[in-house]
């Protein structure tokens, strides 16, 4: 009688584990793949937002790769102190202006460089033009100069928000994926150009979705390539030459930054570069 139960009972884990498979199968048959194109002007935020995908969905950075971040965000507190002394250099105390050279001479951010940074980017003057909006470094800036000492201590390991807030101006096209609900996203970034190349229609086509990434706080910035225009007319022209070469594509307008938005509208007038608008800057 044992034995005879025993061999149903080997027979139930066959049974059990062929519809185990059975399952598995049939999950992966529906699970989808989907491509997806991500397009925007350099510094939209694009990147921030694949990121993002990452830390929600694919349990974010292991410290291996956190460490590889520690030199870049190094090198881009560095970059924003020089740009920073470049901007006020006439505006600052004489007992900082000794140093400009230094910080602009610096090849890499030593101890004594973030604390003459830090003293600046701490200076009364400087944070009235940061409330007003009137310094024209990105906002990301603001977050890395109040981390310039706190990235050079021994035990640094970055954060989440100090790898979302990083951005490589120097990466070009890059490819990510994402499994979301057991289907498989493949999406393509392509946010560091400022118009549509001919060489890209072919590519994203057959895409599932285009998506186009706006920093809409940058209606006041000017544009690097129309001194009559701003960084929000550069992003509009793109998205419409986005729009006739993908006519049979589904495409996504994501309007990113708008907290910045709401603050600086209150600060820097909207209707001035878009004369159409007459609502209240609130």
């Amino acid at each position: 009688m044992m034995f005879h139960n025993y061999k149903i009972y080997k027979q139930e884990i066959k049974t059990s584990d062929e519809i185990d498979l059975l399952l598995k199968n049939s999950r992966q048959q529906s699970a989808r793949q989907m491509d997806l194109a991500i397009f925007g002007l350099p510094g939209c935020g694009a990147t921030t937002l694949i990121k993002q995908l990452r830390v929600v969905f694919s349990g974010g950075f292991l410290d291996e790769e956190r460490r590889k971040y520690i030199p870049l965000i190094q090198s881009i507190c560095l970059q924003y102190g020089k740009d920073l002394v470049q901007e006020i250099k006439n505006e600052i105390p004489d007992e900082f202006k000794t140093h400009i050279d230094d910080i602009i001479q610096a090849t890499k951010l030593t101890n004594e460089i973030a604390q003459i940074i830090s003293s600046i980017w701490e200076l009364e003057i400087v944070i009235e033009k940061v409330e007003n909006f009137s310094l024209s470094l990105p906002y990301s800036s603001n977050f890395f100069l109040d981390r310039t000492k706190i990235v050079l201590e021994e035990d640094y390991i970055p954060t989440d928000q100090d790898i979302l807030n990083f951005h490589d101006i120097n990466t070009s096209t890059q490819e990510y994926q994402a499994v979301i609900d057991n289907n498989l996203f493949l999406i393509t970034e392509v946010s560091h150009f400022h118009s549509m190349n001919k060489k890209w229609k072919s590519f994203f086509e057959d895409s599932d979705g285009i998506f186009f990434v706006v920093d809409v706080s940058d209606y006041d910035k000017p544009s690097p390539h129309n001194p009559h225009q701003t960084c929000l007319h550069d992003a509009l022209d793109f998205f419409s030459q986005i729009a006739v070469y993908y006519p049979q594509n589904t495409l996504y307008l994501l309007l990113n930054k708008c907290d910045i938005l709401e603050k600086k509208i209150l600060k820097k007038s909207f209707s001035k570069q878009f004369p159409d608008y007459h609502g209240n800057n609130k």
